[in-house]
């Protein structure tokens, strides 16, 4: 029987040269720690840009009760919200390539985006970013978080 962990260890293998130990924006210290006991691969997003196609920092993968998926950005300071979650929504396409080019077949992901971030330049930014939405298996709201926040305490359900 195939389980969700086989989906993460067969995306941990075909996508090595992506892993990473954390989730840390490119250039900054500003991170998103993974602190999920369960078996899981942290892909490098910044590694995926091509062609002026903004991809969020980390796409981690989670073996749970099912399979997780986050999408996550760090930023130091933000903006250009739009932006951010734009590199979320491609970072979640990305993620859909990553499995459907898996030899193992799983069920449907829960999925999540987090952004964290040093600060905001607008106070009416962060309320742009509370209120998004993504499309990403149905429409997921968007998770805010700090620079160093740890994603079990961004999100309890994991």
């Amino acid at each position: 029987m195939v389980t969700e962990a086989s989906v993460v260890e067969s995306i941990r293998k075909s996508e090595s040269k992506l892993a990473r130990d954390g989730c840390v924006e490119k250039n900054s210290k500003c991170k998103l720690v993974i602190d999920v006991g369960q078996s899981h691969v942290v892909l490098d997003g910044n590694e995926l840009t091509r062609d002026n196609y903004p991809v969020c920092d980390c796409l981690v993968f989670i073996q749970g009760c099912g399979l997780n998926v986050v999408v996550a950005e760090c930023k130091k300071k933000i903006r250009d919200p739009g932006h951010a979650l734009k590199q979320l929504s491609n970072g979640w396409r990305e993620a859909k390539k990553i499995l459907d080019r898996s030899d193992i077949p799983c069920s449907s992901p829960e999925c999540f985006a987090v952004l964290v971030a040093g600060g905001w330049n607008r106070a009416v930014d962060k309320k742009r970013a509370q209120k998004a939405t993504i499309q990403m298996n149905g429409k997921r709201t968007v998770t805010l978080g700090g620079c160093g926040d740890r994603l079990s305490k961004l999100i309890g359900d994991l």
